[in-house]
């Protein structure tokens, strides 16, 4: 069981938006086969969790993008996603609290999910004042 899935290509660093302690974090075993995702725990099936693909380009889920990615002051990728019961991303959006991924990243990280899954999913950009 592991609870990484790699994405290949070449995404620029989303930096660290500010730096606050985080309270709890769980990071959610799953097998990824076929591109779908089968979780341990069914009780995440059709909720939001956070995500994070960090300078490995291993793709996280959990709760908590900061704990996800060991605290580290950047990353490639952060939001939150929907998986549904089998196994298919439904929903994807770049909204992180710690880390500010912008529109650019973020629609070009969709893109090449899409491309890599082989299907849709409904996406949201969230817009970050400075």
């Amino acid at each position: 069981m592991n609870n990484i899935f790699h994405i290949t290509g070449d995404l620029k660093t989303v930096k660290l938006k500010f730096y606050v302690p985080q309270v709890g974090c769980d990071k959610f075993n799953f097998i990824f086969n076929n591109n779908v995702f089968e979780f341990m725990n069914k009780n995440i099936i059709d909720h939001k969790i956070d995500f994070v693909v960090n300078n490995n380009y291993e793709i996280l889920l959990g709760i908590g993008h900061f704990k996800l990615n060991n605290k580290e002051s950047d990353l490639k990728m952060a939001g939150t996603v929907i998986i549904n019961e089998i196994g298919r991303i439904t929903y994807m959006d770049n909204d992180s609290g710690h880390y500010e991924p912008n529109k650019l990243l973020f629609n070009i990280f969709v893109k090449k999910l899409k491309l890599a899954f082989n299907y849709d999913f409904k996406t949201k950009i969230v817009s970050f004042q400075n």
